[in-house]
């Protein structure tokens, strides 16, 4: 077991790593906790090398498996954002990145014009193998009239331009 630094505190969520970068990829693991980041790490040390500050506490990060793209859970803001992300050789030997990845669009995880608003906590964004289509999932959103939560999929369509 290789132990991480991130050990201060924080709320580890998730850990991940790009697929096509073979034994070349970093493990990239999203910190819940405040500030909320994204640290990347070498997967044979455990040794943070970057971190990538979130605007807001972030719960899930996913990666495009074609596209210099992450897709990000913002759970409090209920939205998922998407992210300029780097490809295993956008990285420098130290860790850190060539360019800065910045988040570039956000998109709610609600319904379109819930009435009334409705909460929206998405806990989770995956994509097909493909990449042309992403879906999230919420735990607590609640339709108007209903005894209790009621199960939540959002289905999106990916955009594939540059």
């Amino acid at each position: 077991q290789v132990k991480s630094e991130p050990e201060f505190g924080g709320t580890m969520h998730m850990v991940t790593y790009d697929e096509s970068a073979g034994t070349k990829s970093l493990l990239f693991a999203v910190n819940a906790g405040n500030p909320s980041t994204v640290d990347v790490i070498v997967p044979t040390t455990g040794k943070v090398v970057y971190t990538v500050p979130m605007p807001t506490r972030a719960r899930r990060l996913t990666l495009h498996p074609v596209l210099p793209i992450a897709y990000i859970v913002y759970e409090k803001e209920g939205v998922v954002a998407t992210w300029t992300w780097l490809s295993a050789d956008g990285w420098n030997e130290d860790g850190s990145p060539k360019t800065t990845p910045k988040e570039i669009q956000k998109c709610t995880a609600a319904p379109d014009s819930p009435s009334p608003p409705e909460v929206n906590i998405p806990t989770n964004f995956v994509l097909d193998a493909s990449g042309e289509f992403g879906y999230s999932t919420t735990r607590t959103a609640f339709v108007h009239g209903s005894p209790g939560p009621t199960a939540k999929i959002g289905v999106f369509k990916v955009d594939q331009v540059d």
